[in-house]
């Protein structure tokens, strides 16, 4: 599993520093590949880097809206919106959250043992592991506060939450487009 994943981070990271990435989603595939790096090759990081690949299971949600809605299944399109929505949350934040903790209090505190002896991790790797863990954490609480400003706009508007208009483009796509329109991207 970890192979793939770290696979596809470095397809990713590639893709995003020779074709259409910005500077955040370069930084993001670089800290991708960072933190599983670590979490991979130390004996106590395995279980904390499964965990932190989890955080992934929401993005399922997030393309398979794009799919649909690009394809014509705008409905459809939006009820997966509100499950990406509700997936980022539970995994995201909460599932996030336990994580993190539960992280700090194996590998700093030592509060949990699991069945690894953890004092052979270094402590180097393990500390920008831990580091990285809780800015991509934070970086959730962000993106998160993000999806609900776009939830409580489309309610005040009086748009269903759930839809949009066909032909509407998404918002990472406007973000894109313009990148392009500026040349900041090929």
């Amino acid at each position: 599993v970890f192979c793939i994943s770290y696979g596809y981070f470095v397809y990713d990271l590639y893709k995003n520093i020779f074709h259409h990435g910005g500077a955040a989603f370069i930084a993001h595939g670089i800290f991708c590949i960072i933190i599983y790096s670590v979490f991979t090759f130390q004996p106590c990081g395995q279980r904390l880097g499964i965990a932190c690949l989890l955080f992934e299971g929401s993005t399922v949600w997030l393309h398979t809206y794009a799919f649909l809605y690009y394809n014509g299944y705008v409905r459809l399109a939006g009820y997966v919106r509100l499950i990406f929505a509700m997936a980022f949350f539970v995994i995201r934040i909460i599932f996030g959250l336990y994580i993190t903790v539960e992280g700090f209090d194996v590998l700093v505190f030592r509060k949990i043992f699991w069945k690894v002896d953890v004092s052979c991790c270094q402590t180097w790797p393990v500390s920008i592991g831990l580091f990285l863990n809780i800015l991509f954490h934070l970086l959730n609480f962000h993106w998160f506060g993000k999806i609900v400003e776009k939830a409580l706009e489309s309610v005040k508007s009086g748009q269903n939450i759930a839809t949009l208009e066909k032909g509407k483009e998404l918002d990472f796509d406007k973000y894109r487009n313009a990148a392009l329109k500026q040349g900041k991207l090929e």
